[in-house]
């Protein structure tokens, strides 16, 4: 796992205090490190983690989203964020 330290120290801009835990992949509010190592996310607090990973569907609704547009600038009115918003509201 060092190497992927040490990589990220030479390539990535330092934007936090990293460990030197290498993930690769998340299920619910568990994350698996790149040596299969799990461990409870208890960073859910940050962005959209507070969802979870790979629910079906939150996946499957993302998938679909994609195909239409990755990302909306907010300088333009997005019917799906509106919806969203108003049924949050609600």
């Amino acid at each position: 796992m060092s190497d992927w330290f040490q990589l990220d120290k030479e390539y990535m801009m330092s934007t936090y205090c990293r460990t030197e835990v290498a993930m690769e992949r998340g299920e619910g509010c568990k994350l698996y490190d790149v040596d299969g190592k799990e461990y409870l996310d208890l960073f859910s607090g940050v962005g959209v983690n507070v969802l979870g990973y790979n629910h079906p569907k939150i996946v499957q609704t993302t998938m679909e989203q994609v195909v239409k547009s990755l990302h909306l600038p907010f300088h333009f009115l997005n019917p799906v964020a509106i919806e969203y918003a108003k049924k949050l509201v609600e």
